[in-house]
């Protein structure tokens, strides 16, 4: 079962790693990373802290 796991793991992290070494060096591409994960910290921040 956890094998199984894992090789689904890598096999969907493959593609993403191919696509992040061919665009490692597009300005564009850090800024949406960026982007995300700042949203990604600002939405579970807000989620987390409901009272204020």
């Amino acid at each position: 079962m956890t094998l199984n796991i894992l090789d689904t793991l890598q096999e969907w992290i493959e593609p993403f790693k191919e696509f992040v070494f061919e665009n490692h060096s597009n300005p564009l591409f850090w800024m949406a990373v960026i982007a995300v994960g700042m949203g990604t910290f600002f939405l579970t921040y807000s989620a987390l802290n409901k009272e204020n």
